[in-house]
């Protein structure tokens, strides 16, 4: 095993999707399903689980299907919007029978509100319902995303799709705010701190495990960041940090054929053991029970 010297082993990389080998302009939009307009969800479906650079926004308009993001299921319903951020691991899309428009948008190109307010997703993968007026808007926009680029030549093009993208970005924010406001917890400024917190756990999580090291770097006591987590996510500050641990644990059990020894090491953990016992007490089952039931 090939060791570095900040407590990290060279690993097999997690299959990543870049968006600049798909979409150089930093965007793209496509209605898939049924339908001459449409492009048939196989495009799609040969996907192996991987993570991507990029956001994906899904918006079903019709039928039903599932997604697998972080471990969870998500059951596809009609009109509703799903969002999948940067880094998150999932599979493709089984929806066949439905109608639905995917897109793909560079975090570059998203104002950071924005990306603060989509990262409620980190912490909870979740629906969020439209109505039928909502669901109106968000095909009128959706249409002119997926036809402008047929034009690509004409003049002012990238002024104009970055226009639609960003009049899509902000309903897509409206919708999300309006629920927030609904689950009687808007308080903008511990959302803040959570969403600080958890980029600074997932830049960290391997080398700092405690609490007291996310309080400081938030400048607010570790007493102040348990309350404000709870109040977000109904959970304290150390149980969200194991849990990205052990996250990022199941992602490498499943997609790498790293031993479990390697990932408990590429995680910061020296002692195997101690790795072991704590897997099994959050999960019910050792990270090698974990593997072989998931890869059946």
């Amino acid at each position: 095993m090939n060791r570095k010297s900040n407590n990290t082993i060279d690993t097999p990389e997690i299959p990543l999707h870049r968006i600049v080998d798909f979409a150089p302009n930093g965007v793209s939009a496509h209605l898939y399903g049924t339908g001459h307009d449409a492009v048939s969800w196989q495009h799609i479906e040969d996907y192996t689980v991987h993570r991507d650079d990029h956001y994906i926004f899904l918006v079903l308009e019709e039928g039903h299907g599932t997604l697998d993001v972080d471990f969870h299921t998500i059951e596809l319903r009609d009109n509703q919007l799903y969002i999948i951020t940067p880094g998150q691991l999932h599979g493709n899309i089984k929806a066949r029978g439905s109608r639905g428009w995917v897109v793909v948008v560079s975090p570059e190109y998203i104002e950071s509100s924005f990306r603060e307010l989509f990262a409620q997703n980190m912490f909870n993968v979740q629906a969020h319902a439209l109505s039928q007026g909502e669901m109106t808007t968000f095909n009128r926009v959706l249409r002119i995303m997926v036809d402008e680029p047929k034009g690509e030549s004409r003049p002012l093009f990238r002024e104009i799709m970055w226009s639609v993208t960003e009049l899509f970005i902000n309903l897509v924010g409206r919708v999300l705010a309006e629920n927030q406001i609904t689950s009687g917890k808007p308080d903008t400024h511990k959302r803040h701190i959570a969403y600080r917190f958890k980029e600074l756990v997932r830049l960290h999580f391997r080398q700092q495990k405690s609490a007291q090291f996310y309080a400081a770097q938030l400048n607010v006591t570790p007493g102040y960041l348990n309350e404000v987590l709870n109040y977000i996510t109904g959970q304290p500050t150390s149980r969200l940090i194991i849990e990205e641990v052990l996250l990022e644990a199941k992602r490498l059990l499943i997609v790498t054929d790293l031993t479990a020894k390697e990932v408990a090491y590429a995680l910061g953990y020296e002692n195997y053991s101690y790795f072991n016992r704590m897997f099994r007490s959050k999960t019910g089952m050792t990270p090698l029970q974990f593997r072989e039931s998931n890869r059946e």
